[in-house]
This record gives C-alpha cells, sequence and structure tokens, in this order.
C-alpha cells in the first residue's frame, strides 16, 4: 500500500466556491423568458401520471444542467482532451495508507474523493497556446525583466460580476499596470482553471473585457501624483456576515505606508481572518481613486478634509469629552445581508448629497465673484 499523497497535490477550491456560504460563486435567481410564459402549479394536477411526468421533466432538466456546468459550455475550445484527461486519473482512496485515520472523517473522504490534481500554472498556460508549440510559461527571468522593485507600482482595484451558465461570479482583486509578467489571457486562464472551467473561452473573454476595461477607465487617474494633501477616509468593507468600519487621515502622497500593509495592520490588530487584508486594501484603493477623481474635477467634498484651523495651517489635537473619540475608532459588527446593503446605500447617499452641497457652495462663489459689489468704506464700484 502506498502513503497518504502528499500536501497540495489535490484541489477541491472548485468545490469549495460552489458552497453556498461562499458569495463569490452563485446560482442566478431563474427569470422568465416572456411576460407571458405559463409557470406551471404542480398542485393543480389531481392526475398522479401528469404529476410524475412533470417531476421527471425538471429531473431531467436538472441532470442536464449539471452535465452542461461541468463539461463544455458554448464558445468553447473541442482540443486539449488530453489535458483535460489528466484530471481525471485520481489515484484510489482505498489504495491510501491513512497512518493519522483522517479519512475516517466524513467531510474529509468526501474532499478526497471530489478532488483533483493539482496542475501547476506553466502546463495550463502551454496546453492554452493551442498548438503553436510556443512555451508561454511564466519564468522567473520573465517576471524579473518584466517589473522591477525600482518602478512606482499603479494599482487599480478590479471587480468582476459576472454571469455564466446559470451562475454569479462576484470577485474582487488589484491590477499593477507596471508589473507585466502576466497578461490578462493568461489571468483569464488560470482563473477559470480555478474554477474548473477549463478552455472555456466565452468566460475568458468575459474577465478579460471587464478587466481591460477597468483597467483603460482608472488608468489615467491612478497615475496622477497628488501633492500633500491629507483627507479623512470613511472605509468600509463587508465579508460575509461581518461589516468593518473605520474613519481616519490619508496621505494621498505618502508612499510610506500602502493599502496592503495598512490592511495587514488592521487584521493583527483587530483579530481578523485573512480573507480581510485583500477586502480591505481593494476598498481603500477605491476610497483613494474617488477622493483623487473629486480632486481633480474641482468638487473634493469639506468632509474629506476636515480642518478648522485658521489660515490653512494643521489642526491641532482636540480633546472629544463627548464621545471621547469613539468616531475614529475601528468597528466590527456581525450584520445580516440586509443590513449591510442598508449601511452601503446610506453611505452613497450621503456622499451624494455632500457633492450635491460642495457643487453648489462652488457654484455660489463664481456667480459672486462675476457681480459687481458695493464697497461700504470707499463708496466705490468694485469687480
Amino acid at each position: 500500500m502506498s502513503q497518504l499523497l502528499p500536501q497540495a497535490y489535490l484541489t477541491n477550491f472548485h468545490n469549495r466556491i460552489r458552497n453556498e456560504d461562499v458569495p463569490m460563486f452563485i446560482t442566478a435567481a431563474p427569470t422568465r423568458n416572456h411576460k407571458r410564459a405559463k409557470v406551471v402549479n404542480y398542485s393543480e394536477y389531481d392526475n398522479d401520471l401528469l404529476l410524475d411526468d412533470f417531476i421527471e421533466q425538471d429531473q431531467n432538466d436538472d441532470d442536464e444542467k449539471v452535465h452542461s456546468d461541468n463539461g463544455k459550455g458554448e464558445g468553447e475550445e473541442v482540443g486539449h482532451e488530453d489535458a483535460v484527461a489528466s484530471n481525471n486519473n485520481l489515484p484510489d482512496l482505498e489504495q491510501q495508507d491513512d497512518p493519522t485515520g483522517i479519512l475516517r472523517y466524513p467531510r474529509i473522504r468526501e474532499t478526497f474523493l471530489q478532488s483533483k490534481i493539482a496542475v501547476r500554472y506553466e502546463q495550463v498556460l502551454e496546453a492554452g497556446v493551442g498548438g503553436s508549440g510556443e512555451s508561454v510559461g511564466m519564468s522567473e527571468d520573465d517576471g524579473a525583466g518584466a517589473y522591477s522593485s525600482s518602478t512606482q507600482p499603479v494599482v487599480i482595484p478590479i471587480r468582476l460580476n459576472l454571469e455564466h451558465n446559470g451562475h454569479k461570479i462576484i470577485d474582487f482583486f488589484t491590477w499593477n499596470l507596471n508589473d507585466h509578467s502576466l497578461t490578462l489571457e493568461q489571468f483569464a486562464q488560470i482563473y477559470c482553471q480555478d474554477l474548473d472551467f477549463t478552455h472555456n473561452l466565452s468566460l475568458q473573454n468575459q474577465i478579460v473585457a471587464a478587466i481591460n476595461d477597468q483597467l483603460q477607465e482608472y488608468e489615467t487617474l491612478a497615475s496622477v501624483v497628488v501633492p500633500d494633501l491629507h483627507v479623512i477616509i470613511n472605509l468600509t468593507c463587508n465579508l460575509d456576515s461581518k461589516l468593518y468600519e473605520d474613519n481616519f487621515e490619508w496621505n494621498l502622497n505618502d508612499q510610506s505606508l500602502s493599502p496592503e500593509q495598512f490592511a495587514e495592520l488592521v487584521v493583527q490588530d483587530l483579530g481578523l481572518t485573512r480573507e480581510f487584508m485583500p477586502a480591505i486594501s481593494h476598498a481603500l484603493y477605491e476610497s483613494i481613486l474617488k477622493i483623487k477623481k473629486d480632486w481633480l474635477e474641482g468638487h473634493l467634498n469639506p468632509e474629506h478634509v476636515a480642518n478648522g484651523a485658521a489660515f490653512g495651517c494643521l489642526s491641532g489635537i482636540r480633546l472629544d469629552i463627548d464621545t471621547l473619540g469613539s468616531n475614529w475608532c475601528p468597528k466590527v459588527e456581525v450584520l445580516s445581508q440586509w443590513e449591510i446593503e442598508k449601511r452601503e446605500i446610506e453611505k452613497e447617499r450621503n456622499m451624494r448629497r455632500l457633492k450635491r452641497e460642495s457643487a453648489k457652495v462652488d457654484d455660489r462663489l463664481a456667480r459672486r465673484r462675476g457681480k459687481r459689489r458695493m464697497d461700504d468704506l470707499e463708496t466705490t464700484m468694485r469687480i
């Protein structure tokens, strides 16, 4: 008997994300194609034969749907059967020597049976060349030549919200424009490989198009170097049922602390799970881009630059006797999905209100500059 398989030899990521508790990969709600389409009410049928026919038809439809999800969809390549078949040659569970006895647990045993052999990303990219004979693997020399440590990173937050075969893919991550070690097409291949949608060209094209659109939209904005500007950021980030909220001051021109380092410190201080690290850094990058856009357009909200000192000087430390600075402390709450959405809607509503008020003040000042006003002391007309 052989020993138990080494760690990371099998992967079950494609099954874990299909769990209902993971919001990344969810089943889309079925919609009616036509408003006059007939909806079958099974309670109206008293005949057992008719009811059995409808139940059998539904079971066949479900089987076809599962087959279509696991198989190849429209727009997928037919080739590369050898690469797909290699994942099916899994070792037999009965031949595994289990000295620790972990396979006696049902969940671990089920995970072992549903797993597939983990394939290196270089092999995935080489299989996606399409018979050109060119190696597109990621080597260390290519990565070092494509990106150097002296190059200033230009990070853009990316959000994916796609639908494929009755499922919704909701994900977020960051993309460095100055890092050319991985192309969008290669990233889409690896992404589909992790989701068990191997050689799915339609989904890969959707991912590439979604990322490319966001890169083109925020490329110029993310590359802008802002002068020394201290702003107040109200950051909210939710993951599952936990909502993280914090208020802090951020210097847009200070590169000594990156959003990734800030997120790591927050997770360590609050004892959050490591999944919050990319979520917090992504939300912080989004907030910085929004403030940059308002600053370039001249509509920066006064709430972002809260400074009550005279003549534009830095404000000193103030003693908050009423709340003892509770508004500037991080908060982690366990809320339902409806409560989290309500908080986000209220935040967006307040942001729009502050932006309208700022636009009204700017418009009022512009109109005053163009009007003549009477000087009470000199009794002369000024422009």
